[in-house]
């Protein structure tokens, strides 16, 4: 991810690292958190075998304030929860 993260930012790249090789999951999910206490998942692309990957669209970086994260997998074996990590999201200069 940037370093700094905006109200409605388009095209931020939400970059999560699994720490262990995910290239075979069928499923590979990022959960999140909204600072309001609302939730959901973004459907995320595999990159470099150890990472999930998601680009955000209109209407993801919706709420100011800190987002939570975590990434979701299943493979054959399973299906397990990474570590959770926190972003904040800002307002932008008006």
């Amino acid at each position: 991810m940037s370093l700094s993260i905006f109200l409605n930012d388009i095209g931020t790249l939400v970059n999560v690292n699994v720490g262990t090789d995910i290239s075979g999951a069928t499923v590979h999910r990022i959960k999140y958190v909204k600072p309001d206490g609302t939730s959901g998942f973004w459907e995320a692309t595999i990159s470099n075998s150890q990472y999930l990957q998601y680009i955000t669209i209109d209407g993801d970086l919706d709420q100011i304030g800190e987002w939570i994260i975590q990434a979701l997998i299943t493979t054959v074996s399973g299906t397990w929860h990474g570590e959770i990590a926190r972003f904040k999201v800002l307002k932008p200069i008006s």
